[in-house]
């Protein structure tokens, strides 16, 4: 994460929205988003990464790093906001296991 997506994930903790998009790149990997909601209904980019493939392990290494990057900043969010992606809700549950952050599970 820069400066700038600390200071904003600092500010506007609550909430992450974590959305992936399939093989719609040139490389036709996963790409996953990780953003943040403000109070006054903006969201702005945590991170953004390739993914190797759709698996549990894929989407794990990536939350493992937000964790870590969570920690280092002394940032707690309260709150997964994802898609019906199984292997991604599944990895979210693991890395968090200890906090138990609820997800909402978009169902559209």
């Amino acid at each position: 994460m820069t400066l700038t997506q600390i200071k904003r994930f600092r500010e506007h903790p609550d909430v992450v929205l974590a959305d992936c998009t399939y093989k719609t790149n040139q490389y036709k990997l996963p790409l996953l988003q990780l953003l943040g909601a403000s109070g006054n209904n903006q969201t702005f980019q945590i991170a953004t990464a390739l993914l190797s493939g759709e698996k549990e392990e894929d989407f794990s290494f990536h939350f493992q790093s937000l964790k870590n990057s969570m920690t280092q900043n002394g940032i707690k969010t309260r709150l997964f906001v994802v898609d019906r992606c199984q292997a991604a809700m599944n990895a979210i549950d693991e890395v968090w296991r200890e906090e138990k952050i609820p997800q909402v599970r978009d169902v559209a």
